[in-house]
């Protein structure tokens, strides 16, 4: 049983076909059925009818489209390669770009800048970035948004980038 404090504080309840009106009852409020909103009583050949209380107002009738197995991964197939597109995938190990920066920043430590060849050297040490050379880094990161520059590291200038510049990156992957 549902208690009556927790049932509703949800303004917005569907009841698919119940087997009894207390079942019934229980997700649409007391005396529901009894006043003609009975999930009991829907076609069980009816996939996806139901009665919709939305907002405090009367239960309405209302049958959704059911989406078998194979509509489902038709549709989030879809749905994935329309959002890769769109550059909205959340950031995930499985895209290239999201494990590299993660690597590099990991190579990084605690720094906050370094040059391409010390950078490089602690990269090709993790596993899966054996082979990395200071072009192929740059064009990898270049469609991140991260660019290699000069840097002056205890006044020494050379090519390298900056933990910030790969921690916006990371963001936006």
């Amino acid at each position: 049983m549902v208690p009556t404090r927790l049932r509703d504080i949800l303004s917005i309840r569907w009841a698919l076909r119940c087997t009894t009106p207390q079942a019934s009852d229980t997700i649409l409020g007391q005396g529901r059925a009894a006043g003609g909103y009975n999930a009991a009583t829907l076609d069980p050949t009816q996939r996806g009818a139901g009665f919709l209380l939305a907002e405090g107002s009367m239960p309405v009738p209302m049958r959704a489209y059911f989406l078998g197995d194979n509509d489902v991964t038709t549709l989030t197939r879809r749905a994935y390669r329309l959002r890769e597109a769109a550059g909205t995938l959340p950031a995930s190990d499985a895209r290239p770009g999201v494990r590299l920066l993660k690597a590099l920043l990991t190579a990084f430590g605690e720094r906050d800048r370094m040059w391409s060849t010390d950078l490089l050297a602690e990269l090709t040490q993790q596993p899966g970035h054996t082979d990395w050379d200071p072009s192929r880094l740059s064009a990898q990161l270049r469609p991140l948004g991260s660019a290699s520059s000069q840097l002056a590291i205890e006044g020494v200038n050379r090519n390298g980038y900056r933990r910030g510049d790969l921690l916006r990156a990371q963001e936006t992957v």
